[in-house]
């Protein structure tokens, strides 16, 4: 799979990095690793866009001085827009989960998120963040 020059850096990156990305290769292991082992080291609190309230309120807690639930509440309700084309998106979601390719180029991405996720969780109960 070689991407058109139009695809984004990201996209053709993936692209010359599959092997790794999708875990087959030692190095790819060994990146994966080192990302998982950086994760816990080098951050002090993580959030997630789709609990973003509850982000800025663990960032709160986390640390000090912050006042970011101050911000969330002046934001309030804020959307980009993606409510628009549900229909379209949750059919591109199960496309992609049963595309193999797709599922290979993000096999480590995922790994991650999943790590990112077990942080989030375990930052909420240690700060008591409702």
């Amino acid at each position: 799979y070689t991407p058109a020059r139009r695809c984004p850096a990201w996209v053709r990156m993936k692209a010359m990095l599959e092997d790794d990305l999708a875990l087959k290769t030692k190095r790819g292991k060994k990146l994966l690793h080192g990302v998982l082992k950086g994760l816990r080291s080098q951050f002090r609190v993580v959030g997630l866009t789709e609990q973003f309230d509850r982000s800025m309120r663990l960032f709160d807690a986390a640390l000090p001085g912050a006042n970011f639930s101050m911000l969330s509440n002046q934001l309030g309700k804020v959307t980009h827009g993606s409510e628009a084309y549900n229909q379209e998106e949750t059919a591109m979601i199960l496309m992609l989960r049963n595309d193999t390719k797709f599922q290979s180029l993000v096999r480590a991405d995922l790994v991650i998120y999943r790590e990112i996720e077990a942080m989030f969780r375990s930052q909420v109960r240690a700060y008591g963040v409702s």
